[in-house]
């Protein structure tokens, strides 16, 4: 084809047609040009399309890792719901304490509400890898990228909180099982397979009669109280972001 067109060029200059040899050449070059920016249009589609492909990947991912914390904020929500309704038993009246007791075996629930506490926190991992591969201008989505910074934050919240909560337990609240529990029979009540001696059982409606108990029981509470309803946003938050991506995710 170029050697069709410089027979054609050197024709014309033969035949000293200038002006046809100028508009001819003028024409090739507007044709190089076109053929230039057709080339750099269909790599800039190559290159957006890579970039789409990668976002509905990174956004797939996001959302699976959603579903999961979604499942496991919810288990920790039921958990701690559970905790907070025996320490309100364990608060209650005298008749409040023997009929939420009324077991033949209480030593595990005198174990949660002395001893025990939820920890978990949902994980979002696919989100921390993007974050520290700098990829999270890929997600398009303001709004999904913004409800991520709400999330993250969420997320702190809450540690920060159950860090408080286990240091006020590792100060106060441990306390109450090393001065005033027999704690063998909750540690078996835990681990039965051990083989150690309990000793004597424990004396709850004694224990629970002192204020001191009270108040340490009453502050792990009202900690509790907090990490629920920290909890409970958080799981919001999350159930927000997946049906943000599912939307997402189905466009054309």
């Amino acid at each position: 084809m170029m050697h069709f067109f410089s027979k054609i060029r050197y024709k014309l200059a033969a035949e000293n047609k200038a002006s046809k040899y100028m508009r001819y050449a003028i024409g090739e070059i507007v044709l190089v040009v076109i053929g230039i920016l057709i080339a750099l249009q269909i790599n800039n589609w190559n290159e957006n399309r890579k970039l789409q492909v990668e976002e509905q990947q990174i956004l797939s991912s996001l959302l699976e890792d959603l579903k999961a914390a979604k499942k496991q904020s919810e288990e920790s929500i039921i958990k701690e719901k559970l905790a907070i309704d025996e320490m309100e038993a364990a608060l209650g009246n005298k008749e409040e304490r023997t009929n939420f007791f009324n077991k033949e075996n209480n030593n595990p629930l005198y174990h949660n509400i002395f001893w025990g506490f939820e920890i978990d926190i949902p994980v979002i991992n696919a989100y921390e890898e993007i974050k520290t591969s700098g990829k999270t201008d890929l997600i398009s989505n303001k709004t999904i990228r913004s409800h991520f910074t709400n999330l993250e934050r969420s997320i702190n919240n809450l540690n920060n909180l159950m860090d408080d909560r286990i240091r006020v337990h590792q100060l106060r609240i441990d306390e109450i099982v090393v001065e005033y529990l027999n704690f063998l029979p909750l540690l078996k009540a835990e681990f039965p397979k051990l083989s150690i001696e309990t000793g004597p059982p424990i004396d709850f409606e004694a224990i629970m009669e002192q204020p001191k108990i009270r108040n340490l029981i009453g502050i792990k509470l009202e900690l509790s109280t907090s990490v629920y309803y920290y909890r409970k946003q958080l799981s919001d938050e999350i159930q927000l972001l997946i049906e943000l991506l599912e939307k997402e995710i189905e466009k054309p």
